[in-house]
């Protein structure tokens, strides 16, 4: 079942959508900001996202820049949805610059998006086999993604290095000498002060959730 994501803070453009989306059988799931539409589309991985440009927290141009700048979600179909009017023809060469596939000028027809959809799930590629999920207790790590979820919270999505740490620690049930860790992400024994670095900026990078990471005698190790 094709997934599409639609990020638009209109209630009952949402609404509609959802019921004319879902009668062609798609799998439609919905976001009003533009902070919550990419933490979706982080964790839902869609297929194609529909995306209003005018979005309360940041507006459509800073969420698709931070979903082209996502390892995950930069080659994910977009669809602009958008009311502009007046320079609306410089604002869609803008967004055009930034990858977008299809832009709507609202009011659309229902017919027309649906038509627009068929043929861009036509063209996507066949799926590939999914990365399994690491799981320990309540935190969650994504690898296509490189998210990482406590408590079912999106916290953060980390560039590759510091995924392979926090893996290796979460996969671990306790605490994982300094040794160990250098030997199974850098695949050698002389670089601490990588790992420390690395440490550093991982827990700058989960915020709050930081507090689970824990310096030990030998290492380090993750309380899930």
């Amino acid at each position: 079942m094709t997934r599409i994501l639609v990020i638009e803070d209109d209630a009952d453009l949402q609404r509609m959508l959802a019921l004319s989306l879902g009668r062609e059988g798609w799998d439609v799931h919905y976001a009003y900001r533009g902070p919550e539409g990419f933490e979706k589309a982080v964790a839902l991985l869609p297929q194609i996202i529909l995306c209003d440009m005018m979005l309360p927290g940041y507006g459509g141009v800073e969420l698709i820049r931070r979903l082209k700048a996502n390892a995950a979600t930069r080659d994910v179909p977009i669809i602009v949805m958008t009311a502009y009017f007046g320079s609306a023809s410089l604002v869609e060469s803008e967004i055009r610059k930034l990858g977008i596939i299809e832009y709507l000028r609202k009011p659309f027809k229902l017919v027309d998006l649906v038509r627009l959809l068929r043929a861009l799930i036509d063209a996507l590629p066949a799926p590939s086999a999914a990365l399994p999920i690491v799981r320990r207790g309540c935190i969650r790590l994504d690898p296509a993604s490189r998210g990482v979820w406590v408590e079912d919270r999106l916290v953060a999505t980390l560039p590759p290095t510091r995924f392979a740490v926090l893996r290796a620690l979460v996969e671990n049930a306790g605490p994982v000498d300094s040794l160990r860790l250098m030997k199974k992400v850098w695949r050698r024994d002389d670089c601490k002060g990588n790992l420390e670095k690395t440490i550093e900026r991982l827990r700058e990078d989960l915020g709050e959730a930081s507090r689970r990471l824990r310096t030990t005698a030998e290492g380090y190790e993750v309380d899930a």
